[in-house]
């Protein structure tokens, strides 16, 4: 795949959190081509990411990880689309 359609996969915030710094943990919303499978959750697990909700009748996933890992998936075959979810701040309260 080109990055050009590497990145039509992908919400743009997900890029510039990675961008900015990789480490970031996010929750995201991956949007698959085909009903969430076993091994498509093997694979997101393989990739350091942390099932949270299968969404099986809206063919979505909901992952938690570091942004550099969410990009990872980006070229896998089930991947249809990423979405920001949340971006999780660990630590003391402000």
């Amino acid at each position: 795949m080109t990055e050009d359609q590497l990145r039509r996969k992908i919400d743009y915030r997900i890029m510039e959190v990675q961008q900015a710094s990789p480490e970031t943990e996010v929750r995201v919303i991956v949007v698959t081509n085909v009903p969430p499978t076993q091994p498509i959750l093997a694979e997101l697990t393989s990739a350091h990411l942390k099932i949270i909700k299968v969404f099986q009748d809206f063919y979505s996933i909901k992952v938690e990880g570091k942004a550099k890992h969410v990009t990872s998936i980006l070229s896998k075959d089930f991947v249809k689309y990423l979405i920001l979810d949340e971006i999780i701040v660990r630590g003391a309260e402000l």
